[in-house]
């Protein structure tokens, strides 16, 4: 898996002597966690059925209004299509939503969290107040509580739980590509 092989090449490098390490992946792809555990798939950007998540949301919240709220383009790789082609919805209450970043920081680390420069990439945050936007979220019919505050790059999210990683620690960088 795509996690197992992060972890193997952190091992190596941290053999070598590492300091700290970064997850930078592309955007747009999310998992969802219940109880720490993975809900469904991840599914690719490029899955069909992101049309109808895309006529779906758009029904609920017109494309300029969207588009006034977010900034992002009108493509069908969005995120927010995404999730609106989700059936049955996996966002519910007691759900995280984490974008592939962050979920593979998760999963090495324990420690949840999102980062802005990949959250902003989903048609789903407000780009004024740099937040998820409620009416996006509303919209899409998801509890905002599923949602982690979106955090700056540089900062400390957490250390390695691998022992091959010897707790290297994991710095919060950009993880959109």
């Amino acid at each position: 898996t795509l996690h197992r092989s992060m972890i193997d090449g952190l091992a190596i490098a941290a053999a070598a002597g590492a300091e700290a390490w970064g997850v930078d992946t592309w955007a747009v792809d999310y998992g969802v966690l219940r109880d720490g555990r993975l809900v469904g798939p991840v599914r690719a950007y490029r899955d069909p059925r992101n049309e109808r998540g895309r006529g779906t949301l758009l029904g609920a919240l017109p494309w300029p209004d969207l588009y006034a709220i977010t900034g992002i383009q009108d493509i069908l790789i969005n995120t927010a299509y995404q999730v609106a082609a989700d059936d049955p919805q996996r966002i519910v209450e007691g759900a995280t939503f984490l974008l592939v970043p962050d979920l593979l920081s998760y999963w090495a680390t324990g420690v949840m969290a999102t980062d802005i420069t990949n959250a902003s990439t989903t048609a789903m945050v407000d780009v004024r107040t740099r937040r998820w936007s409620s009416t996006v979220l509303s919209a899409l019919g998801v509890p905002a509580s599923s949602f982690l505050v979106p955090d700056d790059p540089g900062s400390i999210r957490g250390t390695a739980v691998d022992p091959r990683l010897n707790g290297l620690p994991l710095i919060g960088v950009a993880t959109h590509d």
